[in-house]
């Protein structure tokens, strides 16, 4: 669902590999109509669903020595500016991994904290440069997700759907988890505004949260990414951001221009009907794939 990693399989010699966006399941959202009790429930000014990425890479720092607790804050730091490109993979390679080799470290990192009931590993390998470029991603997004729900809820009602709280968020509400398929749509279509802050190591590709909120008739704040080119046009069917700032900013004036914020929610939900709902993306894939024969004389 990213086009810039369908283009490195490509150059990586994969002939028969495809870009092809994801996709809304319009038939099942439009059943999920709020009622009674939901209001209250699930309305405020801003909601995010979703994880805050925290990793254990903080902790495992403090085993580094002072150059290379720098180093890596100033990757981390440089990063936060840039969208749509991670730099990481052009850096951490097999010499860095060995630059950081540290028993405590390699074991924190090589931790996967989201099995929460497993004990960190006595067996110390270590660090993989691809698991230190995934971990450095997703560090920066728990930064910029931190920063944006911080600014954002000194402003406004703020509502965070996830699985844990974390001790550095102030004035916002904590939701805990939300069910996908019954609550989330819900919370969509009852937020005037939903926020998205893309994980970092997706360089172009449209998170299947920013399809889904449009396809729930939700307006969406979120980062730019190359792949809504396609079809989608800041103002018109999303709101996006470049910065925190901006992100507040953007947050100030549609909060307060209902008649505007709603037309974009109405524009995004018809283009995620036209372009994104499952039938049209499965033809597609079909059609790429040249079998088109196989697709019911009906829907063609």
């Amino acid at each position: 669902f990213d086009s810039s990693d369908a283009e490195s399989y490509k150059r990586g010699g994969v002939k028969q590999a495809y870009y092809l966006p994801l996709a809304a399941n319009l038939k099942a959202y439009d059943k999920v109509i709020p009622k009674g009790d939901d209001f209250d429930r699930f309305s405020a000014d801003i909601s995010f669903i979703g994880s805050l990425y925290d990793t254990t890479l903080p902790e495992a720092m403090g085993y580094l020595n002072d150059y290379q607790k720098g180093y890596i804050n100033a990757l981390l730091d440089n990063q936060m500016d840039v969208y749509g490109h991670s730099f990481y993979s052009e850096i951490v390679s097999d010499k860095m991994s060995k630059w950081l080799d540290n028993e405590d470290f390699n074991r924190l990192l090589n931790w996967d904290r989201s099995k929460r009931d497993e004990e960190i590993p006595s067996d110390i390998k270590p660090v993989s440069p691809g698991t230190l470029n995934l971990i450095l991603n997703k560090q920066v997004t728990n930064k910029e997700r931190l920063l944006l729900l911080n600014l954002l809820a000194a402003h406004y009602e703020v509502k965070l759907y996830s699985y844990k709280q974390n001790p550095a968020l102030r004035g916002l509400k904590f939701c805990g988890t939300a069910d996908y398929y019954t609550e989330a749509p819900k919370i969509f279509r009852l937020s005037k505004l939903n926020l998205n802050a893309t994980l970092r190591s997706i360089r172009n590709g449209i998170p299947l949260r920013c399809i889904d909120i449009m396809g729930c008739h939700g307006a969406l704040l979120t980062n730019y990414q190359k792949d809504f080119d396609d079809h989608f046009r800041d103002g018109e069917n999303v709101i996006f951001y470049t910065s925190a700032e901006e992100a507040l900013g953007k947050a100030d004036f549609y909060l307060s221009h209902e008649t505007e914020r709603q037309h974009i929610a109405d524009a995004a939900y018809e283009t995620i009907k036209k372009y994104y709902d499952y039938p049209v993306k499965i033809k597609e894939m079909f059609e790429m794939a040249g079998l088109e024969y196989l697709i019911p004389q009906k829907s063609r």
